[in-house]
């Protein structure tokens, strides 16, 4: 008599790679319910900007969204200092990737707070497989799962999802950038340049979600050149080549508008509320 048990399973897939429906099902139901609590909360939250400096990304995307690039209409004094020009102001504050990921919103749906919430519940969306692979990867099933359904329903998660911030895009990017970094370590001595090279780029995308986010550059460099192989040094040059690469069209606006790619206000944030400088 067959073994029902074991009827419909591929014996060439090892036991570890059968897809187990049931854990399939609680997946899709847990990635459905994260839908529902996301559009619930939505309809509860989502209506207002709250934050000033989210009302301040979404100003921003307005700009971008009508074609008038990546301008602001609140001038800061050091700001000045840099351009002098009032109409049509560059931004010199803000990374540019979440003004651009939410002009896009704007562009489908019209500059409003529905929409700027819409374009952080949609990382935050897309963010849910990210968590689940990568939790799969790194562990189980069970593990991907619970990870996935505690990041799903997470009160601060689902606040970022509707705030307008780029919370949302940023735990994207780095969760994009944390996979990447696990595909080229798991890559062994074989040389794998294309995963060193989309390990720079990742990197880079988190940069210009938030500038803060430079400093993850330094370990993704120090598992490049961990992971060995016979061609580690130039998988290091390939992972730095494309961060710069996918950086320069920022750079070189900038250069163009305030004479320095490297140039941004956000480095004055260090000496905020200083006794240098009190904010008062």
């Amino acid at each position: 008599m067959p073994d029902e048990s074991k009827e419909g399973r591929d014996p060439g897939v090892p036991a570890s790679r059968r897809v187990d429906r049931r854990v399939l099902g609680i997946g899709v139901l847990i990635a459905a319910a994260a839908v529902g609590v996301y559009a619930a909360y939505g309809r509860a939250h989502g209506g207002s900007l709250l934050d000033p400096e989210a009302m301040e990304y979404a100003q921003l995307a307005r700009n971008l969204a009508r074609g008038e690039g990546f301008t602001t209409n609140i001038v800061r004094p050091l700001s000045l200092a840099r351009v002098q020009n009032i109409s049509h102001h560059p931004d010199l504050y803000h990374a540019p990737l979440h003004p651009l990921w939410m002009a896009g919103f704007f562009r489908l749906g019209g500059a409003n707070a529905k929409m700027a919430a819409w374009a952080c519940g949609a990382a935050y969306l897309l963010s849910l497989p990210l968590v689940y692979y990568l939790g799969l990867r790194l562990f189980d099933r069970r593990i991907a799962l619970l990870a996935l359904a505690l990041y799903a329903v997470n009160y601060l998660s689902l606040q970022y999802a509707v705030s307008g911030m780029e919370t949302s895009l940023a735990t994207l990017a780095a969760t994009g950038l944390m996979l990447v970094v696990f595909l080229h370590m798991k890559a062994g001595e074989r040389p794998a340049p294309v995963t060193a090279a989309l390990c720079g780029a990742a990197a880079c995308l988190c940069f210009l979600v938030h500038y803060v986010y430079l400093v993850l550059l330094i370990p993704v460099l120090v598992a490049v050149v961990l992971r060995g192989g016979r061609r580690h040094w130039a998988e290091l040059g390939l992972c730095a080549g494309a961060f710069l690469l996918v950086a320069a069209p920022w750079g070189f606006r900038n250069l163009r508008v305030a004479g320095s790619p490297f140039f941004t206000l956000a480095s004055s944030e260090m000496a905020t509320n200083t006794t240098t400088y009190p904010g008062r």
